[in-house]
């Protein structure tokens, strides 16, 4: 959540000084140039521990040590799964076979 945050006053702040140098009638490219300089400046000088918790938030995830991010639909299905799983643990299960017959052997 907190690289969400980080990301959205950072784009907030580039949309204020794009508006701004817009306003001011400095065209479209010396605009955006400009806004997102000015931007990087702010967040580099005050905007310090919110971009390490960024960074943390970010470096977590990714490190291994997170639980993985799993929709419903893949829930239901381990959900399913686990019990089968369990009550049959020989089973392995084959990988589908794609623009073939299934029941023809392979050449």
């Amino acid at each position: 959540m907190a690289f969400f945050k980080y990301s959205a006053v950072r784009l907030g702040i580039t949309a204020a000084v794009l508006v701004l140098c817009l306003w001011l009638g400095l065209g479209w490219i010396f605009s955006a140039v400009a806004a997102v300089v000015v931007a990087f400046c702010v967040s580099y000088l005050f905007l310090t521990k919110m971009r390490n918790e960024a960074a943390a938030s970010v470096q977590y995830r990714f490190s291994g040590k997170a639980d993985p991010i799993r929709t419903k639909t893949e829930r239901s299905d381990a959900e399913a799964e686990d019990p089968f799983q369990e009550a049959n643990p020989d089973y392995r299960p084959q990988a589908p076979v794609r623009g073939r017959d299934r029941n023809t052997p392979a050449e």
